[in-house]
């Protein structure tokens, strides 16, 4: 029997948004029916006109088998109720079927059979029909009423179109498992009543934030009136910042039509936060320590309304967007810190407002819808073409990076070539300031009228809000008081939570964790390794030994992580301080602390360390001198070593390796006008300080004679001398290494736990060391030796005695 034609005939279901060639958002939602478009426009009140009756198994219709009159009101095969018995409050007529017990609907197919010879096209409606209903531009079903829950049984009858699809419920249960059952995904609105309808439906073309994330957001619906109303004044001054940048147009109906047929629309949406919420929990949790009430707490660090209009970046093809940006390192950090010290410079830190907006340019066609609630000024199903890369989208970090770069660049910048996103402002030989940049995020230090007036037009062009004395930059508390600069973490610190296990759990030290376990270790691993990094150096071994154990944990590993933690936090007021001394910058040398633990790691690895930074070439005469660490590290020594000298030697390249990297960037400052290559082949290099407690490799790297048997181990002495720099043999003076007592080795608590952490901090808070070891450290020394003495002793009387 031939298919039916004509008005009546259902056209194929289309992934494409009718009447163009552009491509539906794939495989979030089903394609909308278009055979409902009727019903979808039908005024309220009025009743849409029935379908004529489809044979459900030959799929004919009325007109095929000759039927004009209209059709009689169907009835339910249950209860005999037709027509005239539905609900009135039911925007839709009760389903229907024959008296014929019926048989099942024949699925429709993913791709449509072409239709017949005979058969007249289905034709599309005009584009501008398209764009007066485009909530098919982007995979968003339709707006419909709430419809009563029916308590009918199951029949095997043609279903309102309205239900659901099996896809779309499956991805709502799933949707509700990843925020614990809540519906806390459901589309942010301030006005009920308008949007009611609109948001009647939960929709998965939305994309959600994810782990902790999740915490720090706030929905509006949760929130009250006043509440309400100064997150509708942040939505505005968001919108506002779009619109002084020119971030996006508007497309017209005309513009849309155009578009390409395949051009992907990507969704936005709002993210709503609470600015002060960390530093007040912080403040809050740390009143004890600061005497603060909770009253000033709040008042410090009262409710601000953030709220950022994003792109869901996640839905482009992100195979050709290049989305790579450089960012300065925790080196070059406090290399910027010890530079300005030594210079007597101010340091200052800036923060570019709406940084992502402010990149022009963008090499793709990139249209996005409305988000919900619109901004001031759009409506729902307004399409936006993006002017340059937004927030959320894959490049964005990178646009503002060739900007910021460019900018810099044309007020006498010029970037380092050695470090990255390090920056140096020089007049001929003449250092005049140095910066590093961290995303949008400026630190400088420098002096004189040409510094100043960069960073004048820095902060018109590009926004910048600049900050001195004391301030925070990339979560440190930094101070500067009377030339000398000192860095905290405290409340960052106070932050870290123990990984609380059941008592029974405790005393099975060798149980290995449980998955949801697993989860909290790593992110404890996590936190403890961010701040260890950054300002608490001294703790770095336990979290290297903890992070080792990842793959395996065992109880006893949160143990030890737990004491760490509690380390840290009995000391969370201990400061990374820069002092100042009379060491100028053109006199400091590079130097290095190394030490190792041969075979005191799982799978018999060791674990080696260094400190590494500027200090006096007086350093070596034992007696006090300024110091500026720039870098700590603590890890494992990836090959196996067979001695204690081999491990030695592993350890004391790296921080070699280090420290020559310090002289370098040290070099390239003292001689701004001059390239890499000259200063590698024509400038007469410092040597390196470089420190061991291992009288083996002291001995094996400045005597002249002899060999190690460890074939190894000569090549790696062989290259940290050349590292180091060439003997000269002016004196009998140790030509690459220099011996200390362990004391005095501040990479000695880099390399095992439960090392005495006293000496590193102490470095680090005043800013002066010494290799001599002080009276106390000779009375902590000796009482050490006489308590192993002791023990061995009584070793051996009990060996005697058994």
């Amino acid at each position: 029997m031939p298919a039916a034609t004509g008005s009546s005939a259902r056209p194929p279901p289309s992934a494409l948004v009718p009447g163009t060639d552009i491509v539906v958002t794939p495989d979030l939602l089903p394609p909308v029916p278009e055979d409902d478009e009727g019903l979808l426009d039908a005024e309220p009140g009025q009743e849409a006109p029935l379908e004529p009756p489809q044979n459900p198994r030959t799929g004919e219709g009325a007109q095929a088998l000759g039927l004009e009159a209209p059709l009689e009101p169907r009835q339910n095969p249950r209860t005999g109720e037709g027509a005239p018995g539905t609900d009135a409050n039911m925007d839709r007529q009760a389903s229907t079927v024959s008296s014929v017990e019926p048989e099942p609907m024949p699925s429709t197919p993913l791709v449509a059979p072409a239709p017949a010879p005979s058969e007249q096209p289905h034709v599309p409606p005009a584009p501008i029909n398209m764009f007066r209903d485009p909530d098919r531009l982007d995979g968003y079903r339709p707006s419909r009423g709430s419809r009563p829950e029916s308590s009918r049984p199951y029949f095997a009858e043609a279903l309102s179109w309205e239900f659901p699809p099996v896809s779309h419920t499956v991805r709502e249960q799933r949707l509700r498992r990843m925020v614990d059952g809540e519906e806390e995904y459901e589309p942010d609105t301030t006005d009920e009543e308008d949007y009611e309808s609109m948001f009647a439906d939960l929709t998965p073309a939305d994309i959600f934030l994810t782990g902790k994330a999740v915490r720090s957001e706030i929905k509006l619906k949760d929130l009250n009136p006043e509440e309400k109303k100064k997150f509708e004044a942040s939505m505005a001054k968001e919108w506002a910042s779009w619109e002084k940048f020119n971030a996006v147009e508007v497309l017209t109906p005309d513009q849309v039509a155009q578009l390409p047929g395949d051009v992907r629309i990507i969704g936005t949406r709002w993210v709503h936060t609470d600015k002060n919420q960390k530093q007040r929990l912080l403040a809050l949790h740390v009143r004890g320590k600061t005497g603060k009430s909770k009253e000033q707490v709040l008042k410090e660090y009262p409710f601000a309304a953030k709220s950022r209009l994003v792109v869901q970046g996640c839905q482009e093809d992100s195979r050709d967007i290049r989305s790579d940006s450089p960012t300065a390192s925790l080196l070059a950090f406090n290399l910027l810190c010890a530079v300005a010290v030594m210079n007597g410079w101010e340091v200052a830190a800036s923060d570019a407002s709406t940084a992502y907006l402010q990149s022009q340019g963008i090499s793709r066609l990139l249209v996005l819808r409305a988000p919900r609630p619109p901004p001031p000024g759009l409506g729902p199903n307004d399409l936006l073409r993006a002017k340059g890369s937004i927030y959320g989208t894959r490049d964005a970090g990178r646009q503002w990076w060739k900007k910021l770069y460019r900018s810099l660049l044309d007020h006498g910048w010029r970037l380092s070539r050695i470090e990255a996103a390090f920056f140096i402002l020089a007049d001929g030989p003449r250092l005049l300031g140095v910066m590093i940049s961290h995303v949008d995020d400026l630190y400088s230090a420098g002096e004189g009228k040409a510094y100043e007036d960069t960073l004048t037009k820095l902060e018109g062009e590009l926004h910048l809000t600049i900050k001195r004395g004391a301030f925070r930059f990339c979560g440190k508390n930094i101070k500067q008081v009377d030339g000398e600069i000192f860095i905290d973490q405290m409340d960052a610190i106070e932050g870290i939570d123990y990984m609380v296990l059941p008592t029974d759990r405790r005393k099975n030290v060798n149980s290995p964790l449980t998955e949801p376990e697993k989860t909290a270790f790593r992110g404890l691993i996590g936190q403890m390794g961010w701040v260890t990094r950054q300002s608490r150096p001294d703790l770095l071994v336990n979290v290297s030994l903890a992070a080792q154990s990842v793959s395996s944990p065992k109880v006893s590993d949160v143990v030890r992580l737990n004491r760490a933690v509690k380390m840290l936090k009995d000391t969370s007021e201990a400061k990374w301080c820069f002092r100042k001394s009379d060491l100028k910058l053109k006199d400091a040398v590079a130097f290095v602390f190394a030490d190792s633990s041969f075979a005191n790691v799982e799978g018999s690895k060791s674990q080696c360390g260094y400190v590494a930074g500027l200090t006096s070439p007086d350093i070596v005469n034992g007696g006090p001198v300024p110091i500026y660490v720039v870098e700590a590290f603590s890890g494992s020594i990836k090959r196996v070593c067979r001695s204690t000298l081999a491990a030695e030697a592993n350890g004391f390249l790296s921080g070699a390796e280090a420290a020559e990297y310090i002289r370098s960037l040290l070099l390239e400052i003292n001689h701004p006008d001059v390239t890499v290559r000259d200063l590698d082949q024509h400038y007469v290099k410092k040597k390196i300080a470089c420190f061991t407690d291992a009288r083996s490799l002291e001995q094996t790297l400045n005597k002249d004679a002899g060999q190690p048997q460890d074939k190894r181990v000569r090549i790696l002495i062989a290259q940290a001398r050349e590292m180091i720099g060439e003997n000269n043999y002016d004196d009998d003076a140790p030509g690459f290494a220099t011996w200390v007592d362990t004391s005095q080795m501040l990479a000695d608590v880099l390399t095992k736990e439960n090392c005495d952490r006293e000496p590193l901090l102490q470095a680090l808070a005043q800013g002066v060391w010494q290799l001599e070891p002080s009276d106390a450290a000779r009375e902590r020394k000796l009482l050490i030796r006489a308590g192993r003495h002791s023990r061995k002793a009584a070793k051996q009387v009990r060996a005697e005695d058994g």
